[in-house]
């Protein structure tokens, strides 16, 4: 188990993992503010304000929630569709279970797609290995969160500390936050 200090530099020198993932879905940069620790984390801590999303957990040492907003999910999906669909990549061989997905252009196939596509450099740049939970739309976020807080991590509280990376794409106007939670 990394501790609040090692996990919080952690991520910091290894989110070009995701960064990379998420550039070569979309064909567009992302950038990451400056990674920050919560202690005693709220789901309100997450700032990604209510409304609808998507949302996916991954759980293992540590337990990861990434979230993107409505719009910034359709985004990146249709990004990820324009880039993909016609490219010569390792993607090409899914062209058709990824315009079914696409094409029905819900929030969980979006949340599908993203969710497995981070899911290696996500843990990669934790350092530890996760687990996929299944990803699913979200109305409110802070709703979701607590669920399934209540779920994974145990309805006493078992967490104590996040760390919340915000990441941002001005050339889609989109952004998606991740949240690292720690066990007790």
């Amino acid at each position: 188990m990394p501790s609040q200090d090692s996990l919080l530099r952690l991520i910091e020198q290894n989110s070009k993992h995701i960064q990379a993932t998420l550039l070569r879905l979309s064909g567009a940069e992302w950038i990451h503010e400056a990674p920050r620790l919560i202690q005693s984390p709220s789901p309100n801590d997450l700032e990604a304000g209510a409304g609808e999303g998507c949302g996916f957990w991954f759980s293992g040492p540590v337990a990861a929630w990434v979230f993107f907003p409505r719009e910034s999910g359709q985004a990146l999906a249709k990004a990820f569709m324009f880039k993909h669909v016609e490219g010569g990549d390792d993607f090409l061989d899914r062209r058709s279970e990824i315009m079914e997905r696409l094409g029905r252009d819900t929030l969980a196939e979006t949340a599908n797609i993203l969710a497995h596509s981070l899911a290696d450099p996500l843990a990669e740049a934790l350092g530890v290995k996760l687990t996929l939970s299944a990803p699913s739309a979200c109305e409110g976020l802070e709703a979701q969160v607590l669920e399934t807080l209540g779920k994974e991590l145990g309805a006493s509280g078992g967490y104590q500390t996040a760390v919340l990376i915000p990441l941002s794409c001005a050339a889609l106007a989109a952004r998606c936050w991740l949240a690292v939670f720690l066990r007790r």
